[in-house]
């Protein structure tokens, strides 16, 4: 930790942090626009080195949080396996060429990224219906646990 949050240059700029954040809510404008301008100019802005401290801000509270609340991480946990198995998932389905796209022109490329989305999707729902009708049949019996069935996912 370096240096300590500058909240008097966060609150001189709150006004237009607001609505900046407003314009991009309502798509006035890109992020990526946005970002660009930040960047452009040769000295940093007011606003830029406002969001920058307020991010700091934001990431303190978060690792504050994080490191305090174990049933937190757990979640936080819980949500990066589900994303991992669809990840996972996705690697398995795509074996062929040791999973690189091998294909030269932008248009090919996307077409098997898509093909390759089509199919875990397939996948994904085909496993969602069966997984219902187990749940369904969990819940009829005495075995119905609900711990069990809150961790369950369709790409595992």
């Amino acid at each position: 930790m370096a240096s300590s949050v500058d909240t008097g240059l966060i609150r001189s700029q709150w006004e237009e942090m607001l609505r900046l954040a407003a314009s991009l809510k309502y798509g006035h404008t890109t992020a990526s626009l946005v970002v660009g301008k930040l960047h452009a100019a040769s000295r940093r802005s007011a606003i830029a080195q406002a969001l920058v401290e307020f991010g700091g801000l934001q990431r303190t509270i978060y690792a504050l949080r994080y490191l305090a609340d174990e049933a937190y991480r757990r979640r936080i946990t819980h949500q990066l396996n589900k994303g991992e198995a669809l990840h996972s998932l996705r690697r398995d389905l795509f074996f062929a060429h040791e999973g690189s796209v091998r294909r030269r022109h932008h248009e090919q490329q996307t077409e098997q990224a898509l093909c390759l989305s089509l199919v875990v999707n397939a996948i994904t729902i085909w496993n969602t219906a069966y997984l219902e009708l187990a749940l369904a049949h969990l819940a009829n019996t005495a075995d119905g646990s609900t711990a069990t069935c809150s961790r369950t996912s369709p790409q595992r």
